[in-house]
């Protein structure tokens, strides 16, 4: 971004661009932001744009980063403080970076970043978890429901059986022992185990890979 445009912008910005130099210092992909009032600003601009951080706010940053915990992170992007336009997997290798700088910088350089972190403003929008994942135009409608079913569900066979195992059925299994895995012989049926009132002794494992909320997976463990 040119130093014009930054002296030109609301501070709110320049700080969160000063801050997002810092933390893009040595990353070598392309980190591309918008902001609230839609000035645009890349870390390498050379670099074609795979994802766009759009931060709604002037607090949204220090939402994401402040307590900086996975949990911080979701819960700002769950309740739109950030959105992530284009490919959200390209996002992820910065992420890792953010990890890395923060294992690796000296604790001097780390209060500097709190503190510029901290000039930030206070602001988030409401944690009303009735408004979590809630679409955000009314107007979505049927089609926009299609589209979100194919991009969560239209996977290739090789992914599901990840966690299906070689049948690729939707089930319950049961574990003899710690040393089996979903394709042993002895894998069984968990639900027919269950109709029969079998129960898991001491030590068994039972996995439950399931699609009820559209999560594929799940391990349970006998107490």
């Amino acid at each position: 971004m040119s130093t014009q445009i930054q002296i030109s912008a609301p501070s709110t910005v320049r700080t969160s661009i000063q801050l997002l130099e810092a933390l893009t210092e040595r990353y070598a992909g392309n980190v591309s932001v918008r902001f609230w009032d839609d000035t645009s600003w890349s870390s390498r601009p050379d670099l074609p744009a795979r994802f766009i951080l759009v931060l709604r706010h002037p607090g949204a940053l220090r939402q994401m980063l402040w307590p900086f915990s996975a949990i911080a992170l979701g819960e700002a992007y769950i309740f739109d403080d950030f959105d992530i336009q284009g490919d959200i997997f390209a996002f992820t290798p910065w992420l890792a970076h953010l990890i890395t700088v923060g294992n690796q910088t000296r604790l001097g350089e780390k209060l500097r970043l709190l503190w510029r972190l901290l000039q930030l403003p206070r602001q988030a929008n409401p944690r009303n978890p009735m408004w979590a994942g809630k679409p955000r135009s009314e107007t979505q409608g049927i089609e926009g429901d299609r589209q979100g079913i194919r991009f969560h569900y239209d996977r290739p066979a090789e992914f599901y059986r990840l966690f299906l195992g070689p049948t690729m059925q939707y089930t319950c299994s049961y574990f003899a022992d710690p040393e089996e895995n979903i394709a042993g012989r002895r894998v069984r049926l968990g639900r027919a185990d269950h109709s029969r009132g079998k129960t898991l002794r001491s030590g068994s494992r039972r996995g439950d890979p399931c699609c009820q909320t559209g999560r594929v997976g799940g391990t349970g463990h006998s107490q």
